[in-house]
């Protein structure tokens, strides 16, 4: 038996695999919160500029 933050962590990869990633963040935005890359594209701006990357907001990507 899964202890309770055990249950909780694995939770979020069920529901990942099960969904796949675009929904489940479009369903649960604690997860889309998570995504800093998505498709090739650099979703997180602090990330985005200490790389030098071109920034795509995460709620373009994940519509």
């Amino acid at each position: 038996m899964l202890s309770r933050p055990s249950f909780n962590l694995l939770f979020d990869w069920y529901i990942l695999a099960d969904q796949g990633v675009e929904k489940a963040c479009r369903e649960n935005p604690a997860l889309a919160l998570g995504v800093n890359v998505f498709d090739g594209l650099c979703t997180y701006k602090h990330v985005a500029d200490d790389l030098n990357l071109e920034y795509t907001p995460r709620q373009k990507v994940l519509a």
